[in-house]
């Protein structure tokens, strides 16, 4: 598949990219202005960041995309799963 075609099909169910990118940095401006942020690790600020991402793709395209979905799970289980490292 060609990159052209990548982002035609990428943008039927993310919108378009520039708001996309909007939605996202405002959502990640609002996290990092939070009390608890500064004091995350990098893994959990990371793990916020790709919040941000997929709930941008959500808010800016279709909103049931279930990868978007999958995608948030999967970075909520592993900061999970380092929250469990951490205290054991």
């Amino acid at each position: 598949m060609s990159v052209e075609a990548t982002l035609a099909d990428r943008g039927t169910s993310y919108g378009e990219y520039t708001d996309g990118a909007k939605i996202a940095m405002d959502l990640f401006n609002v996290v990092q202005a939070t009390p608890s942020y500064g004091s995350m690790s990098e893994d959990k600020q990371y793990a916020m960041f790709m919040f941000c991402a997929k709930m941008a793709r959500l808010l800016n395209g279709d909103a049931n995309h279930k990868d978007s979905w999958h995608d948030i799970a999967g970075y909520a289980t592993l900061a999970h799963d380092r929250c469990v490292e951490v205290q054991a």
